[in-house]
């Protein structure tokens, strides 16, 4: 593609797909697993996938699916913008779009229910990243007009800048009010901090370009929501003790006795149904917490840290004895299912299975 996405196979971890911004992980598939992608959505489309290991090569195909209506010769095609899209003959549609900017939409799939056989997959470039200064709207308007003034263009260093990369580079800047790409196919950068389509002119060709939308900062924005909320409360307090009164009047009922009520009601209801849902959430944290500790023990057993990438100690060492852990073990030959099992020897019987990096061995389960 065009401009500075990037997509294929990972090139430390080949069975999985990956789409890189500036060799930056922004998208992966997850591990590629008894025939399927980890990733949910990727196993929805008129898409037959197969994984090709050998000694020597390691690659992946894909063909169109037969059994899927409407299929025309598919093709799955990154364009400048990092979006994945499915062409067909027939039709276009969308297969993957990190967007909008600033959302961390990194999450974890299982290829089983109530399993550990998780991996990082989906969009994973949080915001933070991106260092983009909170001053304005993060909108843009989409304009073609045939504007007549220049901009500040981009110099593009460490390969051509795509659209996204120009946007970005807007929002980096608070005095930047509109960007557009220099190419007809969608790189370049050029930047305004003023509008330039009202210096429009019938002598030039109209162009496209993102206008941000103005707003005020979002700081101010916040103080006002919470100047509603405080005037909000403050008008209701009133009116509360108010309702309470006349009921409490209407009624002949004592304050002090409703007040008492109040209390053993908060005391010996509320308060201790709050306290148990705290101790429900925290003990969920610690589960969570500690299934991810387990799983990074199993990957890190396989000489690969948090990205899913080999490390540099593990590729010096290859020559050494592995010592694994009876859970990877257990994991890789789906528990020692009868499914999986090759034969039966004098020692004990001998079970297929794939480790959690693809890697696919046989276990001898002594008797």
């Amino acid at each position: 593609a065009s401009g500075s996405f990037v997509f294929g196979m990972d090139d430390n971890t080949t069975n999985r797909l990956t789409i890189l911004w500036r060799e930056n992980m922004y998208w992966a598939s997850g591990l590629w697993f008894n025939g399927r992608f980890s990733l949910e959505e990727l196993n929805k489309y008129a898409f037959v996938f197969s994984f090709v290991s050998t000694e020597s090569e390691q690659y992946l195909m894909y063909s169109g699916d037969p059994n899927y209506p409407g299929t025309l010769f598919p093709r799955i095609v990154i364009g400048q913008n990092g979006v994945l899209q499915i062409i067909r003959l027939d039709s276009e549609q969308t297969y993957v779009r990190c967007y909008p900017f600033g959302e961390d939409m990194t999450y974890e799939d299982c290829y089983e229910k109530n399993s550990r056989k998780c991996v990082r997959a989906g969009c994973m470039f949080p915001d933070t990243a991106y260092e983009l200064r909170e001053c304005r709207h993060f909108d843009f308007n989409e304009t073609i007009s045939p504007f007549s003034s220049s901009g500040f263009v981009l110099n593009e260093t460490g390969g051509r800048l795509s659209s996204t990369d120009c946007q970005v580079k807007c929002l980096q800047n608070c005095s930047c009010l509109a960007y557009a790409s220099t190419n007809l196919d969608g790189t370049g950068c050029e930047v305004w901090d003023t509008d330039p389509t009202k210096e429009s002119s019938s002598s030039h060709s109209p162009r496209t370009i993102y206008i941000r939308e103005k707003g005020p900062p979002l700081d101010e924005k916040k103080a006002a929501a919470w100047l509603v909320v405080m005037a909000l409360l403050f008008l209701m307090i009133p009116v509360i003790w108010l309702i309470i009164y006349l009921v409490l009047r209407k009624f002949k009922v004592k304050v002090t006795v409703f007040f008492r009520g109040m209390f053993y009601f908060l005391w010996g209801e509320v308060i201790p149904k709050m306290i148990g849902y705290i101790r429900r959430r925290l003990q969920t944290l610690r589960v969570g917490s500690s299934s991810t500790v387990d799983r990074e023990m199993l990957l890190r057993e396989l000489g690969i840290d948090r990205r899913g990438r080999h490390r540099r100690s593990a590729r010096k060492n290859n020559n050494e004895l592995h010592i694994y852990s009876f859970e990877s073990v257990a994991l890789a030959t789906d528990y020692f299912s009868d499914e999986n099992k090759l034969g039966q020897g004098g020692f004990g019987p001998v079970y297929k299975g794939m480790l959690i990096n693809g890697e696919e061995v046989a276990i001898k389960r002594l008797s």
